[in-house]
């Protein structure tokens, strides 16, 4: 088949319903403003052309029409007249009516005329030209018989009743009916005059044929029955073979408004000016209605902007004044307050101890072999995990990953080799619950090391005694020197050493005795207590040697003497808690729960301060929204509360994804964090590469949010020991100085919820970085 035939073809139903379905119905998709339109203009169809049993239409067809017409009933009837005509047409072409189409073909600007005047032409031949000429009428007017039956109709004309005796059916009276009581105009007034006794019998006598009317001069009243005054004819017949509301022409018209057009019942024909008349009524009855229906829009506009002036009025949208605060649901809790308190007292009278420990140092120290190795050790991974584990790394060629696959689960972590995100875990010692996060040690992932090293109590540092590797993280850009100063910056002051890969150095005591002279003037210098704080630990993570246990007459055994890495842990100390204070806990990750009783928003973080517990009502800052804690998960189990110092999940009802994010902070509605776009900070600087400056961008970490900043003015450059003022208004801040600067926050007036070091330390700590580089730590002094 040629492509021409095919595109000929086409069944466009078919293919509608390939694309939307069988069941797709345009009805399913009205609007209720839509349907109640729908509705009323339905009514309207069915008083103009009678119910869908009487007219030939179906109620489908009716709503179709009026759904392409956008509710029109005017159009929609016109539409329906069309499509039924259209119909016939094709019908008698299929016949081989070809004379009959020959003559539709003209049939255009009647019906147009037609339309605006309720008035139709008649005529079916052609006739040669001869002056307008009336001829006396020698068939009974029915115009008699029809005022006697009813009165005459102001739309209707004397040759466009029906024959006498004729009898209306049901759909023409409504018909009919519909015209006489929506007839108005100059037109229908020439109509009422031409129905008259008077008018009659002057159509019955010759009168000379009317002026003709210049085509640019053509009245906007003037009418078909003004131009061509006839006598009805003798079987008036419609378009469609019948008599529709009691207005007819015969069964079809001739080619109109031609040089050949069709005479008139009197028998003259149509001349070219008379054509030209009707052309000139035509287009001035076109241009009145154009103006009338650009006068109804222009109204219509008008009021609908009055209208949502009124609306914008109502609302206020123009007024800055603070919108009333959203009223809470009561909170449902099972434990008040004092119970809580006097819960925590209890545990720290017992010597309950829970510390966050996070895991850091340069990239492949063997954080995660360490870490992954400790978990074995305590019970904390299954036999067939392990096997697992074993299996997989070694068909990778990667079996020295085995134990660093505990914790590094990504498929992207196990393919690089390296951590990526800060993955965390839990583990106990006889004394003591150990909520492990461990950190990446690539460069490119300080950030995530940040968000980690944010949520601990004490830091494990893990150092390569490999020759060369140690170096490498020790010098200026490696990661062992920039982690250890974060931690410290982030408030960690207990740290353990694990000098680890010892047996790739033969356990050697020179090589870590070298180690440990090196790292504690750097460690002094960070500001940790290495007398009270710090502790270093030999260890080869890959053996196991050292961790829980050290073989007795192993080559370790021979010249170290001290802790485990067990024993060095349980020494940690907790640091002290902010149960009293308010609510305040950064979010560090946030996803959708997929079980049953962990259903809901999660949102997993540390508790900086305070306490929460279930069916208390929480406020995500920055942001107006609140959602009510549904379940509490500590360690894997769910808990009726929790306080500060606890790694937990809450799982939250009321609250979406997209209304809380990474870095946002959650708190009670009646104590919120204050909103800061300004900070005061007295800072540390590092050893950035290109200097501070007033003005200089800088990546803002607060717990676990980014936030843009900029040094909007240099304060003053402090002594690091006694905190006085050395220098006003520096022009630059060089290396390891000590200065307080102002800051500001985000961008466009965006607000971020900060406190000061004397409300909440935690909530004052912040993190500097340009460029790839960590620049300064600090903390917040004044908050505007």
């Amino acid at each position: 088949m040629s492509r021409h035939r095919a595109v000929r073809n086409l069944n466009l139903e078919e293919e509608l319903a390939d694309e939307y379905g069988d069941e797709y119905d345009f009805l399913d998709e009205l609007s209720p403003e839509d349907q109640d339109a729908m509705e009323q203009a339905l009514l309207t169809v069915f008083d103009t052309l009678g119910e869908p049993d009487e007219c030939g239409f179906s109620e489908r067809q009716m709503k179709e029409a009026l759904w392409e017409t956008y509710f029109d009933a005017e159009a929609a009837v016109d539409f329906l007249m069309q499509e039924r005509e259209r119909e016939e047409v094709q019908a008698k072409k299929r016949a081989g009516t070809y004379a009959y189409a020959k003559r539709m073909a003209m049939v255009g600007m009647a019906a147009k005329l037609t339309e605006l005047e309720g008035t139709h032409v008649s005529g079916t031949s052609k006739a040669p030209r001869t002056p307008l000429r009336p001829r006396p009428s020698t068939r009974p007017t029915p115009i008699a018989t029809s005022s006697a039956s009813r009165p005459a109709s102001p739309s209707t004309d004397t040759r466009t009743l029906p024959a006498p005796g004729k009898k209306l059916s049901k759909l023409q009276q409504k018909m009919l009916a519909s015209k006489e009581k929506n007839a108005a105009g100059p037109a229908s007034s020439l109509l009422r005059r031409a129905a008259s006794p008077a008018a009659t019998s002057r159509a019955s006598s010759p009168a000379p044929a009317p002026p003709p009317v210049p085509v640019d001069k053509a009245p906007s009243g003037i009418t078909l029955a003004t131009l061509f005054p006839r006598s009805p004819a003798p079987k008036p017949m419609s378009r469609f073979g019948q008599v529709v509301d009691g207005v007819a022409s015969t069964s079809m018209p001739g080619p109109a408004w031609t040089a050949a057009a069709t005479p008139d019942p009197t028998g003259r024909p149509v001349t070219d000016d008379e054509v030209d008349q009707l052309r000139a009524a035509f287009s001035a009855l076109k241009k009145e209605k154009n103006k009338q229906l650009q006068q109804e829009k222009a109204v219509a506009k008008a009021a609908s902007t009055a209208a949502v002036t009124r609306d914008m009025e109502k609302v206020k949208l123009h007024d800055t004044a603070p919108a009333k605060p959203v009223s809470l649901p009561t909170p449902k809790v099972a434990y008040t307050r004092e119970q809580i308190l006097a819960e925590l007292d209890q545990r720290a009278a017992s010597q309950h101890r829970e510390i966050g420990l996070v895991v850091v140092g340069h990239v492949d120290a063997g954080k995660s072999t360490l870490m992954g190795h400790m978990l074995v050790e305590f019970g904390q991974v299954t036999d067939r995990a392990l096997q697992q584990n074993t299996r997989n790394s070694a068909k990778q060629g990667k079996s020295s990953f085995l134990y660093a696959w505990n914790l590094d689960s990504s498929e992207e972590e196990r393919a690089r080799g390296v951590t990526i995100d800060v993955a965390q875990d839990t583990f106990r010692t006889n004394t003591c619950i150990f909520h492990l996060l461990d950190a990446p040690g690539h460069q490119d992932f300080v950030p995530n090391m940040i968000s980690g090293a944010a949520q601990a109590d004490a830091g494990v540092l893990v150092i390569d005694a490999i020759l060369g590797a140690f170096e490498a993280g020790f010098g200026p850009r490696g990661q062992t020197r920039e982690h250890a100063t974060l931690l410290r910056s982030l408030g960690v002051q207990q740290l353990i050493v694990v000098v680890n890969k010892l047996d790739a150095v033969d356990f050697d005591q020179a090589r870590y005795d070298e180690l440990h002279a090196q790292l504690l003037p750097f460690l002094t210098q960070c500001g940790f207590d290495v007398d009270t704080s710090v502790q270093f630990v030999p260890c080869a993570a890959m053996l196991g040697e050292n961790l829980r246990k050290r073989s007795p007459h192993g080559a370790l055994a021979q010249w170290y003497h001290g802790p485990t890495l067990e024993q060095a842990l349980d020494q940690l100390r907790q640091p002290p808690r902010m149960h009293d204070a308010p609510l305040r806990m950064p979010v560090a990750n946030v996803f959708k729960g997929g079980s049953v009783i962990s259903s809901g928003l999660g949102v997993s973080g540390r508790i900086v301060s305070g306490f929460t517990q279930v069916g208390d009502v929480l406020r995500a800052l920055p942001g107006d929204d609140y959602g009510i804690v549904k379940a509490i998960e500590v360690e894997g189990d769910t808990h009726p509360w929790a306080a500060a110092g606890s790694n937990v999940t809450l799982y939250l009802t009321n609250m979406e994804s997209n209304q809380v994010h990474v870095g946002s902070v959650l708190c009670p509605p009646n104590a919120l964090v204050p909103m800061r776009q300004e900070v005061v900070v007295q800072l540390l600087v590092f050893q950035p590469t290109y200097p501070l400056v007033r003005g200089t961008a800088l990546e803002v970490y607060h717990h676990s949010a980014d936030i843009p900043g900029q040094l909007v003015d240099l304060i003053s450059v402090l002594d690091k020991g006694t905190g006085e003022v050395l220098r006003h208004n520096p022009r630059v801040l060089q290396h390891n100085v000590t200065a307080m600067v102002r800051l500001s926050l985000g961008h466009g007036g965006r607000s971020y919820p900060m406190e000061d070091f004397k409300t909440n330390k935690e909530m004052a700590r912040l993190l500097f970085r340009m460029n790839g580089e960590t620049v300064a730590a600090g903390i917040i002094v004044e908050a505007t």
